[in-house]
């Protein structure tokens, strides 16, 4: 399974996906920011998430 996951990720059709949002205002955020665009804050969450 874990090949098959990274012959896709590779491949660009990874059912992984990250997301990155202010844990002050919930805003999405771009994974390279240091701070929301929106608040400000530096409070930035990263989730790995598989679908």
């Amino acid at each position: 399974m874990i090949m098959l996951e990274t012959v896709k990720r590779v491949l660009g059709q990874s059912d992984r996906e990250l997301v990155v949002e202010c844990r002050q205002c919930g805003s999405n955020v771009d994974p390279d920011a240091e701070s929301c665009p929106v608040c400000e804050s530096t409070e930035i969450a990263q989730y790995d998430i598989t679908r």
